[in-house]
């Protein structure tokens, strides 16, 4: 008798429990691809993804992209070649079964590759032997942003956030000569190029992830 009880008293948990609606976080992996990374105009990349959930609101994500076209504003560079690589530690709150909030810090590496003939200051033009360029960006950002759910597997984010990055350039200059400028400088569609250069800047984040899951992490 008192078996029968306690399972009379256990079956309407149980049925809230199965009525309960599937979480968001629930698969464990997600494919990504970020689109703007394609429409970025000094690196345009095909940028992909995955994420992993460690726990149910902690998960790890990976994306590596790499040069698809010469980017617009500055062909100046030749033989161009690009690549993204980031890692990021996300932590999600205010979970519902449609949406869900999150944090994250970021990690990125950028280098870059190209060929350089010349390149501009204020009062002068720098021209010198073909030269390879070695651009490196190294950077760390912190973000927070929503992940809504399309159905039960695919995924829409958008986050923003602010971070810092370290931009190195490194080359060889043979054979220079230097011309004075003869037109106004257009500074703000050029970037720094002088050799040897290392600068501290300020970065503004913008993602725009769309995913897709695969799996299902284990109950809570």
């Amino acid at each position: 008798m008192a078996r029968l009880l306690s399972a009379l008293l256990l079956l309407p948990g149980l049925a809230l429990a199965q009525a309960a609606p599937p979480s968001i976080l629930q698969p464990r992996i997600i494919l990504k691809l970020t689109p703007l990374a394609l429409l970025d105009p000094g690196t345009p990349t095909l940028l992909l993804g995955a994420e992993y959930r460690l726990r149910p609101r902690l998960g790890v994500a990976l994306d590596y992209g790499h040069s698809v076209r010469q980017p617009y504003p500055i062909r100046y560079r030749t033989d161009w070649r690009c690549h993204k690589l980031r890692a990021e530690l996300r932590s999600y709150f205010a979970e519902t079964a449609g949406r869900a909030g999150f944090w994250a810090v970021e990690a990125a590496y950028l280098p870059q590759r190209y060929t350089l003939r010349h390149y501009e200051q204020a009062a002068y033009v720098h021209y010198f032997d073909p030269a390879r360029v070695r651009r490196d960006v190294w950077a760390l950002a912190a973000h927070a942003g929503w992940l809504w759910g399309l159905g039960p597997r695919w995924r829409l984010e958008l986050a923003g956030g602010l971070g810092v990055r370290r931009r190195s350039v490194r080359y060889a200059v043979r054979n220079e000569t230097v011309a004075s400028r003869g037109s106004a400088y257009e500074g703000l569609f050029t970037s720094d190029e002088t050799p040897g250069t290392t600068a501290w800047l300020p970065q503004l984040a913008v993602r725009f992830k769309v995913g897709y899951a695969l799996g299902a992490a284990p109950r809570r």
